[in-house]
Order: C-alpha cells, then sequence, then structure tokens
C-alpha cells in the first residue's frame, strides 16, 4: 500500500489504495510542524432553505469533489467535513506551498461550476484559510481540533477571509514563488494588515 515519492524522498501510502488521516506515519501525541487549510461554505443554512436537498447534496458533493482533487495528489489530508465546512492537513515536502496552492486550485474550480454547472439559486461561495505552525496529531477528530493552530486558521477564516477568497499570513505567502505572490492583496482593514487576500475574478477590459 505504500509507493516511493521522488519529492519527499519516502515511501507515501498509495492513495489509489489507501488514504488515512495520519498519512500511515504519525501516532497520538505526536508533535510535527503542519500546515492547515480550513473551508467554510458561505452562507450554508440560506442555501439549505432556499433550495431542494437533491440539489443541495449534489453541489455540496461536486465541492467535496473540488477539494479532495486539490487536497490529495499534494499529499494532503481531508481531516474533517462538518455540514459547512472542512479542515485539511498538509504534512510533507513544502507543506504551506501546497496549502496554498491547493485552496487556490479549490476557488479556480468552484468559479467555473458556478460559471457553468450550478443549479443553486445563488453561486457556491467558499472562504479559505491557510496557517501553518506546530501541531499535536490525535486520531481522535475532537482532540485534534483542540490544538491552537485549528482555533487560529478558523479564526482567520471567519474573521479575515471574505466570500470567494482565500485568507493566509505573510509567512505563508513567502513559501509560493514571487508571481503568485503577486497575486495576494492586502486587505483594506487595517487590523487585517498581517493577512493576504487571493480571490477569482474576470477583470475589467
Amino acid at each position: 500500500g505504500y509507493i516511493y515519492d521522488r519529492m519527499t524522498g519516502l515511501f507515501m501510502e498509495n492513495s489509489k489504495e489507501r488514504i488515512t488521516s495520519n498519512w500511515g506515519r504519525l501516532t497520538d501525541n505526536e508533535e510535527r510542524q503542519i500546515a492547515l487549510l480550513r473551508l467554510d461554505i458561505v452562507d450554508n443554512s440560506t442555501i439549505v432553505r432556499s433550495n431542494p436537498s437533491d440539489k443541495v447534496q449534489h453541489a455540496y458533493g461536486e465541492l467535496r469533489n473540488m477539494v479532495n482533487k486539490s487536497v490529495i495528489p499534494r499529499l494532503g489530508r481531508v481531516w474533517v467535513w462538518e455540514g459547512d465546512g472542512c479542515l485539511c492537513g498538509f504534512l510533507f515536502n513544502k507543506k504551506e506551498r501546497s496549502a496554498i496552492l491547493a485552496g487556490m486550485e479549490i476557488l479556480h474550480a468552484l468559479y467555473f461550476y458556478n460559471l457553468l454547472h450550478n443549479q443553486l439559486d445563488k453561486a457556491l461561495q467558499v472562504r479559505i484559510a491557510c496557517h501553518s505552525g506546530p501541531f499535536t496529531y490525535n486520531a481522535n477528530l475532537e482532540q485534534l481540533k483542540k490544538n491552537e493552530i485549528v482555533r487560529e486558521v478558523t479564526e482567520i477564516e471567519s474573521r479575515h477571509a471574505s466570500p470567494g477568497s482565500l485568507a493566509t499570513t505573510e509567512n505563508m505567502i513567502m513559501t509560493v514563488d514571487r508571481h503568485i505572490q503577486d497575486k495576494f492583496k492586502k486587505p483594506h482593514a487595517r487590523k487585517s494588515s498581517k493577512y493576504r487576500l487571493y480571490s477569482v475574478g474576470v477583470e475589467a477590459v
């Protein structure tokens, strides 16, 4: 169930055969540096109330597919899927860069989904945050969510990511190439000055 990964120089889980929350490596209470991606669906309760349940389930299923396709190929793990969002972890190689690129890819995929396939009565939007720091692994998801870094990334998402955007810290943004850094803008609010925002849209000509 393992294959050799040239990027990390390690034998990793073969994602075509199995995907475990600990990459087949971590043990409970093991401390690591990790990068997290937190995603939240905007106006979840309004979407659920104003659309047929089959259309809601289909749209949310498509969103889950977008997340999986963006996270897992970058050696990330989708740890928690709650009703209106998820938490993903990245542990290996350039983990901060992987988290940011996964978040950007989700926004791109969702943009085209809304443009071409969305059957809801409004655009399906998300808020995404990326953050990194020390972390203690636990197979119990409730214990895992008690990590301070999980609280911090959730706060970044709720306070600093606007609908349809990805918010990340200055430290995280420095891990990606300069031309990607230039796509991230500083928010107007002074209290959010240490964060950078990325969103997808069409430029006026």
